[in-house]
């Protein structure tokens, strides 16, 4: 991009990302600090996320800016309707950013205007900005991000009946596909699905998986994991991690795992480990911890010895198994579980349907070679194809397209 003075991109978001307490936060913050590194980036953030809310009344109650680095500022936007205005719409059944446009062009925050000052480029993460995006744009591109294809997520959530439900999120997403520049999509499969139900151009798509921060992510030592444990106060029985937030194909997962632990944790000796939002309102077991929301998972996957990833639904990349890679953690996972990932079964990862799972967890506690090699390959395979710093790189095409 050949320009007297840097773009300037306003990210428009749903949700807080500093400190990113999730999978999409995680997206949002790392992708965005990328970018800033030759690029301005200006994000509006609407709400904070529960795990804002978890650290306590100072944490999240109140608007603030965050500097995160010389080129990147987040305005973090606090106000009690958007709040109760999401608890209203989850009581509903309805997702609780679907009127968060609508809000926001009727409560026109400074930290709003603040953000759209002087951009070039509006981006916004998930279709519930899209809207107010569109509003404000005065002629200028915008970049939808297109996280999951949340129509396809709610089909399958709304499976006994949500169709009014699912019409009012179609439609939402439908304004972000149509009225964007580019499409960034985080799967081949996602591209497909956006086609089918929205018409998309591939001219406008670019597809930019989910990634991990490679550095930060690393296998530890057998004395490291030793100690982890004794912190965290798990013992001796080797620990099958799966973690996730309070989103439904992660519940599916779940439902599942409650199911195994009860038969192979007898059996095998093994302990389950439960972390993330997920767990909220799920009790442990004698063979199945539950952390629920934590502030920050990396003891947790440097205590563990296997990793599970046994999704039956959902779109996007699964950010999880890409930071379970990272760390060297041998992996099972569903083929939807490693959507739009370049993972080679049986090299990378064991892969398999629900129901082989408690066969290839079996095999996998029993042959430590296995572990070790899949270990290896899987943490070389992120590393090669899947660092914040490869991925958030690609951005820049993006606004070469849009500006051209």
């Amino acid at each position: 991009m050949s320009r007297t003075r840097p773009l300037t991109i306003a990210d428009l978001c749903p949700y807080w990302t500093a400190p990113p307490t999730g999978g999409g936060p995680i997206r949002v913050n790392r992708m965005n600090s990328v970018v800033a590194r030759r690029l301005n980036v200006q994000q509006f953030s609407a709400r904070p996320t529960f795990g804002h809310q978890s650290g306590g009344r100072a944490s999240w109650i109140g608007s603030r800016t965050r500097r995160l680095s010389d080129r990147y500022i987040e305005f973090q936007y606090f106000h009690p309707l958007l709040l109760g205005a999401g608890y209203a719409l989850y009581r509903a059944g309805q997702h609780t950013d679907l009127w968060l446009s609508s809000l926001l062009r009727r409560l026109s925050p400074h930290y709003l205007d603040r953000a759209l000052d002087g951009a070039d480029i509006i981006q916004v993460e998930h279709p519930w900005l899209a809207k107010l995006a569109h509003a404000r744009a005065n002629g200028r591109p915008i970049i939808y991000v297109a996280h999951n294809v949340e129509a396809v997520l709610w089909q399958r959530a709304g499976r006994n009946g949500l169709s009014r439900k699912l019409l009012d999120v179609h439609e939402c997403e439908q304004h972000a596909v149509h009225h964007a520049a580019a499409v960034v999509a985080m799967s081949e499969a996602d591209v497909q699905l956006l086609d089918e139900w929205y018409g998309l151009s591939r001219s406008r798509v670019h597809i930019i998986p989910n990634g991990v921060d490679t550095t930060a992510c690393q296998p530890v030592s057998a004395e490291q994991k030793k100690l982890l444990r004794a912190r965290l106060g798990l013992d001796t029985r080797p620990v099958l991690l799966f973690m996730g937030s309070d989103h439904f194909p992660n519940k599916e997962a779940l439902a599942l795992i409650r199911q195994w632990q009860a038969d192979l944790g007898p059996k095998l000796g093994v302990q389950f480990l439960v972390v993330g939002g997920v767990g909220q309102g799920v009790k442990s077991t004698g063979w199945m911890r539950v952390e629920g929301y934590v502030a920050d998972v990396k003891d947790y996957l440097g205590a563990a010895d296997i990793a599970l990833n046994p999704l039956l639904s959902g779109s996007g990349t699964s950010l999880k198994i890409v930071e379970y890679l990272a760390c060297g953690l041998p992996t099972i996972t569903t083929g939807v579980g490693m959507r739009g990932l370049e993972l080679v079964p049986d090299r990378d990862v064991l892969c398999g349907p629900p129901d082989q799972f408690p066969a290839l967890i079996e095999a996998l506690v029993n042959d430590e070679a296995l572990r070790l090699r899949l270990g290896e390959n899987g943490r070389q395979a992120v590393v090669e194809r899947y660092s914040w710093d490869t991925l958030g790189a690609r951005m820049f095409d993006v606004y070469e397209q849009v500006m051209s």
